[in-house]
Order: structure tokens, then C-alpha cells, then sequence
């Protein structure tokens, strides 16, 4: 009797390899894939976990305004900046700048349909988001750009997700533009312990 080819003899095992192969060919397919999907393409969805798009209802200073989705009032915090605080109370006054920085805000999205980019509510409710103007270009770059907000660098920068930001600043800062003519200029995570906190202003 003639033996059968091996091949055939060891099929369980070739089956166990070719299963195992398919696994591995899959596995690399979907790291790939993911891989590509992650990379950013400067639109909202690229990353982040949810995405607003309605038109700015009321702006309240250069990094926070509110939108209406479905009669609903959403607050918005810009992600990796923070721009001067505007006067609050007796015991926690305004910064300079803070009327420049929100009307330089309002001049980008007041009344405006945006797309936002979010990624989380803050402790206050806000959604933290990044914010997409018609044309494409971020406000939260834009903002930085003008020099009317600072790149978050509070807390060894735990809460800036973009670092393109701090080379933004560097050139806004060298150009002198908006608050960076002031050489006392101080940072608002600064402002709220020093002055607020401390009663230090």
C-alpha cells in the first residue's frame, strides 16, 4: 500500500498553521489600518472622542463660549490654551488683556457655524474641545497665533494636547504680537493662584 503524502497525513497541523497565519495576516491588516485612521488630517473626527457642530451663541472670554445643540446650551473650554481671565468678582478681578483676547475671539467665530474636535467635560461641565473654523484653520491655533492666549503649559503641561502650540507661541512672542507687548504679561493658571488665591494682584 502506497503511503500518503505527508501533507495530508499531517492535516490537523496544517490546518492549526494556516489558521495562525490568517490570524497574523489579520492582526497586521487592522495595526495598519489603525495606524493610518490615527494619523491627523487637520479635520474634526480625526481624533478626540465626539464631535459638535453648531453656531456660537455668545463668546465669554478668549478660550470659553457657549453653543446650542437641540435646545441645549453647551459650554465650550478650547483645548491647550488659556487666555487672560476677565474680571469675575471683587476678590477675583480681570487680567489685562482679557477685553482683547475675547474680542479677538469674537472676531473669529461669533455668530459662526463651527465644527468642534472634543475630547472630554472638564470639572465645570465644559466640553474641552478644539475648534474648527470654516476655512479649515483652528481658533485655538489662531488664538495663540495672535498672541491674545497662551499655550497651556499649567501643571508641566498636562493639558496640552497640542504641541505645534508652543512653537505658535514662540514666533507670536517674538513678533511681540498682542499681549507679548507687555512685558509684565503674566499667565492666567499664574493669575488664578498669585491674585485670586492668594490675594497677590
Amino acid at each position: 500500500m502506497s503511503k500518503r503524502p505527508t501533507i495530508f497525513r499531517n492535516n490537523s497541523k496544517l490546518r492549526q498553521y494556516l489558521t495562525i497565519g490568517v490570524f497574523v495576516v489579520l492582526a497586521v491588516s487592522s495595526v495598519w489600518k489603525n495606524s493610518q485612521e490615527g494619523q491627523s488630517n487637520n479635520s474634526p473626527g480625526a481624533s478626540g472622542d465626539y464631535v459638535l457642530s453648531a453656531q456660537v451663541q455668545k463668546v465669554s472670554d478668549g478660550d470659553t463660549f457657549n453653543l446650542q445643540i437641540d435646545g441645549k446650551t453647551h459650554r465650550i473650554r478650547m483645548a491647550s490654551i488659556d487666555a487672560p481671565e476677565t474680571h469675575k468678582s471683587a476678590r477675583q478681578p480681570g487680567q489685562p488683556h482679557a477685553q482683547a483676547s475675547r474680542d479677538f475671539l469674537s472676531s473669529l467665530i461669533a455668530g459662526k457655524q463651527v465644527e468642534l474636535q472634543c475630547f472630554e467635560q472638564d470639572l465645570h461641565g465644559r466640553d474641552v474641545c478644539d475648534v474648527y473654523l470654516s476655512d479649515g484653520m483652528k481658533a485655538n491655533e489662531e488664538m495663540v497665533a495672535a498672541g491674545y492666549a497662551w499655550a497651556n503649559t499649567e501643571k508641566k503641561g498636562l493639558f496640552l494636547r497640542d504641541k505645534q502650540l508652543l512653537d505658535i507661541q514662540q514666533r507670536a512672542r517674538s513678533e511681540k504680537r498682542g499681549l507679548w507687548q507687555d512685558a509684565s504679561a503674566t499667565e492666567p493658571w499664574v493669575w488664578r493662584y498669585e491674585c485670586w488665591q492668594q490675594g497677590k494682584c
